[in-house]
């Protein structure tokens, strides 16, 4: 059974309801380990193979909502000081599949979508496209997207090309949040009305549309728990694929060709995107 324990995190109180809710009970809370004084908060056997896997939130500090100019923002900063933490508390559990659990309780401009999980992991985001030697014209049909240098996965030498794999201790990268089901429903029934009316609504029917959703699973109050798993490409011990597979949840890892793609989302996941119009990152 979970061990008791008091003073939690919001994202640790989280992540326990997310695992009683997929039937995982025999978590244990910072369970001691021969191989290190340091424990990680949350531990249990899967598959015969004990997993480890350590929360750290987001929490927004004063200085966050004070109206400010605008200045330079990094948009990785924020998740890359986490994986430093997470790699130092794991620098003794080589052997095992290790996770970095992450979760934005009230911290703005935290983005933890999967392009910005494997940017922080990979390197910086940027685009490429084939240009024309003679013309000097870029073909922006053929743009993709690709990341440059500054990931927390690779180490880089002095000219900033990728030297070697580094921190490979962490197995994955997991989100946990709940799912703004009933908003994206209720924002996808209003375009539907304006696209049927050929125009925006009014403010007055805005807000009628948007009453009409409460109650229903439209209902802009209705969110779902969910994890969303990143796998590092470059682990020691691979994360398992058969586990964190709900009816909400997600995984991203890299396919034979060396690729991110989604590699499972489950079956009301799916439906759900159809019915808001969403498109995962990294699935086209």
């Amino acid at each position: 059974m979970p061990t008791i324990a008091s003073a939690k995190t919001p994202g640790e109180a989280l992540f326990e309801e997310y695992l009683q809710s997929a039937g995982i009970t025999d978590f244990e809370f910072e369970r001691i380990f021969r191989e290190s004084a340091k424990k990680p908060d949350y531990s249990f056997v899967h598959d015969g193979r004990q997993l480890l896997l350590e929360v750290k939130d987001f929490r927004g500090e004063p200085k966050d909502f004070e109206d400010t100019s605008f200045g330079p923002y990094d948009p990785y900063g924020p998740i890359r000081e986490k994986i430093n933490e997470v790699s130092r508390k794991f620098k003794e559990f080589k052997s095992y599949p290790c996770a970095l659990v992450l979760y934005n309780h009230d911290k703005p401009l935290v983005t933890l979508t999967p392009i910005m999980i494997y940017a922080a992991m990979l390197g910086n985001l940027a685009w490429s496209f084939p240009v024309n030697t003679a013309t000097g014209i870029g073909d922006l049909s053929k743009e993709k997207t690709v990341v440059a240098s500054g990931g927390k996965m690779i180490r880089y030498g002095r000219d900033k090309r990728p030297w070697e794999p580094q921190n490979t201790t962490i197995s994955a990268v997991i989100v946990l949040g709940r799912l703004l089901v009933g908003q994206e429903l209720c924002l996808a029934s209003v375009r539907e009305k304006e696209q049927k009316l050929g125009r925006k609504l009014a403010p007055n029917e805005l807000f009628v549309a948007i009453e009409s959703c409460a109650g229903t699973a439209q209902d802009a109050s209705r969110t779902e728990l969910r994890v969303v798993v990143h796998e590092n490409p470059y682990a020691r011990v691979n994360w398992p694929r058969n586990l964190f597979r709900g009816q909400w949840d997600e995984h991203y890892g890299t396919t034979d060709e060396g690729y991110i793609r989604r590699q499972y989302a489950g079956q009301a996941r799916l439906e759900w995107e159809k019915l808001a119009g969403k498109v995962a990152d990294f699935s086209r």
